[in-house]
C-alpha cells in the first residue's frame, strides 16, 4: 500500500493513478507531518478500513492533485555515506552516517535552487529511504527491520566542494513521494547487500537552478 500526502496536506492512498482521500479514517494532525505520524502510529488499527476504502470509495484521477512529500518535515534525517556496490570492486566501506536538515525536503516537482556559493559540480543521486516507525536502540541486525515502517523513493543533492556534509543540507535538497508499507516481500529484499532494492516507488522528477541574487549576476 502507497501513502500519500496531497493539496493542502490531506492524506491518502494511492493505487495505480488513483488516489483515494482518507481524511475520514484518519486521525488528522496539525500539520501533513503529524497527521503521516498518527498514521504509521495507528496503522495495526486502521489499516483495515484504509484497504476497504482503497476497494470501495471513489477516488481521484492522480494527475489531478498536488502530490506532497510523504513526510514534509521529519524529526530526523539520517544519512549513510558511500552506501552501495555498484560500479566498485572493493570491500564495503566502514559506516559513515551524517544528519541532514528536515527543511532540505521538498515536494514533488519542486525546484532545486542552488546555493550562491562557488562549488565545484551539483549531483543528484537516487535513493532508498527508510521510514522508521517505531523508536529503538542498541538493536541487533535482526531487530532492525521489525522497526522499519516502510519506504519512499528520494532524490539527494549535494553541492560538491561546499562545506562539507553541509552540502546535502540546503533548503529544496531532498525529494520524496510516495511512502509505501513495509512488508515481507520488502524485507527479504531490503537485506541483499548491493542488490536490486525493488519497485519502491516512483522517484520524482528534479528539475534546479541557481539561486540568482538581487544584482542579477549568478555567481
Amino acid at each position: 500500500m502507497k501513502l500519500v500526502l496531497f493539496d493542502d496536506y490531506r492524506p491518502g492512498v494511492l493505487v495505480g493513478e488513483t488516489v483515494f482521500d482518507i481524511s475520514d479514517e484518519v486521525e488528522l494532525g496539525r500539520s501533513g507531518q503529524e497527521t503521516m505520524v498518527n498514521i504509521i502510529t495507528d496503522w495495526d488499527s486502521i489499516k483495515p478500513e484504509l484497504e476497504r476504502k482503497a476497494a470501495q470509495a471513489r477516488g481521484v484521477p492522480l494527475a489531478s492533485v498536488r502530490l506532497r512529500a510523504p513526510l514534509p518535515k521529519p524529526g530526523k534525517i539520517m544519512c549513510m555515506a558511500a552506501n552501495y556496490r555498484e560500479n566498485t570492486d572493493k570491500p564495503a566501506l566502514p559506516i559513515d552516517g551524517f544528519l541532514v536538515s528536515p527543511e532540505a525536503v521538498m515536494d514533488p516537482g519542486g525546484t532545486t535552487i542552488l546555493p550562491p556559493y562557488d562549488f565545484a559540480i551539483c549531483h543528484h543521486e537516487a535513493e532508498l529511504v527508510a521510514v522508521i516507525g517505531k523508536k529503538g536502540r542498541h538493536l541487533s541486525q535482526a531487530e532492525a527491520m521489525g522497526y522499519v515502517f516502510g519506504y519512499t523513493a528520494g532524490v539527494d543533492v549535494s553541492a560538491r566542494g561546499l562545506w562539507g556534509r553541509l552540502s546535502k543540507a540546503f533548503d529544496g535538497f531532498i525529494a520524496a513521494r510516495t511512502l509505501r508499507r513495509h512488508g515481507r516481500r520488502d524485507r527479504r529484499s531490503a537485506q541483499a547487500p548491493g542488490k536490486t532494492f525493488g519497485r519502491w516507488a516512483v522517484a520524482p522528477g528534479l528539475q534546479h537552478r541557481r539561486h540568482r541574487p538581487s544584482n542579477g549576476r549568478v555567481p
